[in-house]
Order: structure tokens, then sequence, then C-alpha cells
């Protein structure tokens, strides 16, 4: 009797492996797998990425939106964005907007002649100064608009501080420094001249009526 070794002996089902046919379909199915996903990946990169900023309502809409004949995941997410900081652009827009400068001459007003010539600039709507001079006083300051509700178009109520300093030629005018505090109405008009009337405290002991003064203003804004 021939000699057969025992391992060839076992059962064939106690240490059951892969069919060799199973072998091929799962060469094939891994490939496809792998195939499927760097097509998935190149399509994805064709994306086009797009920003939509909504600026009244603070929403930013991102996402990856695809390209025509070509298949991808698009999404959108909505960020809502800071009002306060929206709100600080538009008014710094809106100041640089509103600059403007203004020349124009005094009648009576903040000098110790009866008339002299004004220079000035207006960062804004509520903020102005102003240096202005005669023969023989110079002087400057700064004047101030308050936004009032329902107020007219082009009327605007106004107060200020200017300092002065007075070297005179004549005898009857005391030579020092001095302050003028205006309160007035300024009216703009479409053309952009403009009339203002004032009446203001001063300190220049020269004056026939001090400590009250008053002064017309006369002058031409132009818009930077």
């Amino acid at each position: 009797m021939k000699y057969v070794p025992q391992i060839c002996l076992l059962p064939k089902r106690r240490y059951p492996g892969i069919p060799v046919r199973v072998i091929p379909l799962f060469i094939q199915l891994l490939i496809l797998t792998v195939a499927g996903n760097v097509s998935a990946g190149d399509t994805e990169g064709q994306a086009h990425h797009s920003v939509n900023r909504n600026i009244s309502s603070g929403i930013v809409e991102s996402g990856f939106t695809p390209l025509p004949g070509k298949e991808a995941l698009a999404y959108h997410i909505n960020a809502p964005q800071n009002s306060n900081q929206t709100s600080v652009f538009r008014r710094k827009r809106s100041m640089l907007r509103n600059q403007a400068m203004g020349i124009g001459a005094n009648l009576l007003g903040p000098t110790m002649g009866y008339t002299s010539v004004f220079l000035q600039y207006s960062p804004g709507e509520v903020v102005q100064t102003e240096i202005g001079a005669d023969l023989t006083t110079v002087y400057g300051g700064i004047t101030l608009y308050p936004k009032i509700p329902g107020r007219i178009e082009g009327l605007s109520p106004y107060m200020g501080l200017m300092i002065g300093y007075s070297d005179p030629a004549r005898k009857n005018i005391a030579k020092g420094i001095y302050a003028y505090m205006p309160v007035g109405l300024r009216y703009v008009t479409q053309d952009d001249w403009y009339v203002s009337i004032e009446m203001a405290a001063t300190t220049a002991s020269t004056v026939k009526t001090a400590p009250l003064f008053m002064g017309v203003k006369l002058g031409y804004l132009f818009k930077l």
C-alpha cells in the first residue's frame, strides 16, 4: 500500500480559501473605486468658488459652484457680518463725500475792522475750521453745525469759538488776544453760495457793544 501523508487526508473544507475566480472581480472593483475617487476629485477641483455679500442684511454667501457640464458637490455658507463695522464704513464714506472748502468775507464779525476775509475747511457735515484776517487782526477757530432732525433744507444753526490777535495801527483799538464766540444761522443755496447771521460774545474790550457783538458772512463752498 502506497504511503499517503496525513496532511492530504485532512478535510478540504476545514480551511476554506478564496476561490480563484473571485480574485479578478475583486481587482476590477478596486480599480473602479480608485478611478471614481480621482474623477470626483478632479471635477470638484474645477468647481468655481463664489462669494456673495449682502451689505444691507449683513450676510455673506460662500460656496463652490460646478462649471457647466461638470458634476461637483456645491454648498453655501451663510455667515452674519458685524453690522456695527458696516455702519462705521458708511459713516466714513459719508464724511469723505461731504468735505468742502469755503471762502468769503465778514461784515463786522471776529475782527476789529468793519470787514475781513476768511478761508474755511469742512472735513464733514458737523465740524468746520476757519481762519481770517483784516488789516489789523488775524483770527482762527472752529465751528460746529449740530444735526437737527426735521430742519429746513439748507438752513443750519451753528456755534463756534474763535481766537483773535490784534496789532492795530489805530490808537482806539487795543493790542492783544481776545475770544469771539458766535451763535448763528447759515443758509446754503443749491449753487453752494451761503449767508450767515450771528450774534457773539467777545472779550475784546474796545468793542462798544461788548461783551456782545454781531456779524454777517457771505461765502461760497467748494465740494472736495
